[in-house]
């Protein structure tokens, strides 16, 4: 089953404003388990629309990211992230993670610090690594279900917003 997860529109990378959450697959024999899962993973697939449209803007493969915020507290989230994307997580173990980027990026940005490397501070992180069975799964329900409805939905959506 598949979730698209635009309850309040569409960000990044194809903004659309009328974008609506939707489901396909979903039957009778499946429980909240199964649906709550699958918000995570259509969660988790926006994230690699997002990533594969970064890689050809820096034109470069993405192979980690440091992941911050309320959501990065959820384990489980990050697993099905990490197994679709197939990129290393890193969590660090901070408190206030966002604040420390912003501290940071201030400090390189005004000559602090000659560099990120450099001004960044020796940080223990939990690391959640792809399972390669679980990513050949994933890949292929995103190549194959998610984004080939994506486009769709979003037309319909476009076209419901204006009738």
């Amino acid at each position: 089953m598949l979730h698209y997860p635009y309850l309040t529109s569409c960000g990044a990378p194809s903004p659309n404003a009328v974008a609506k959450a939707g489901w396909i697959g979903l039957t009778t024999c499946h429980s909240r388990g199964d649906m709550f899962k699958a918000i995570l993973e259509g969660n988790a697939y926006q994230m690699e629309w997002l990533g594969q449209e970064a890689e050809k803007v820096g034109r470069e493969p993405i192979n980690k990211l440091i992941v911050v915020g309320g959501g990065a507290k959820n384990k489980h989230w990050l697993q099905i992230k990490a197994d679709v994307s197939g990129f290393e997580l890193q969590h660090p173990n901070l408190s206030e993670e966002t604040l420390l980027g912003a501290a940071l990026m201030a400090g390189v940005g005004s000559g602090v610090y000659a560099s990120f490397e450099h001004a960044l501070p020796p940080i223990e992180a939990q690391v959640y690594m792809p399972d390669p069975l679980r990513h050949a799964q994933y890949r292929s329900i995103f190549e194959n279900g998610f984004a080939r409805f994506r486009p769709l939905l979003l037309d319909y959506d476009m076209w419901l917003s204006q009738q």
